[in-house]
């Protein structure tokens, strides 16, 4: 059996292909441009340290390991630069620092930050 396509099905069809293809290359595009440099990663690190070492959540030995242990980064890309983040340093076991906040990564602005128990 046999399925002979409609001049309608076929235009949909060309539709349908050139849309997937244009959603594909807008994605490809904006993909390069939502991720960050080596550069910038080290300048959200280094702003992540400052704070931490600027808030008296934390002692002094917690505050110098995050200055040599590289934190986990958790991150959503809004509009490069501004994006939703989330930095976590285990302290112990059962603690870790918590720097969460959206807008500016780089900056880390409407950051807070925290010590808390860890989630399990």
């Amino acid at each position: 059996m046999t399925y002979a396509y409609g001049f309608h099905d076929m235009q949909r069809i060309k539709t349908t292909i050139l849309t997937i293809f244009i959603l594909f290359a807008c994605g490809c595009s904006t993909l390069s441009s939502s991720r960050l440099t080596e550069d910038e990663w080290q300048t959200v690190i280094e702003s992540a340290r400052t704070k931490v070492t600027e808030s008296n959540l934390f002692t002094d030995a917690e505050k110098k390991m995050t200055q040599t242990v590289i934190p986990t980064i958790h991150h959503y890309i809004i509009s490069k630069p501004y994006a939703q983040y989330r930095i976590f340093w285990d302290l112990n076991e059962n603690e870790e620092v918590f720097i969460r906040g959206e807008g500016n990564i780089l900056t880390l602005e409407g950051f807070e930050i925290s010590r808390r128990q860890k989630e399990r």
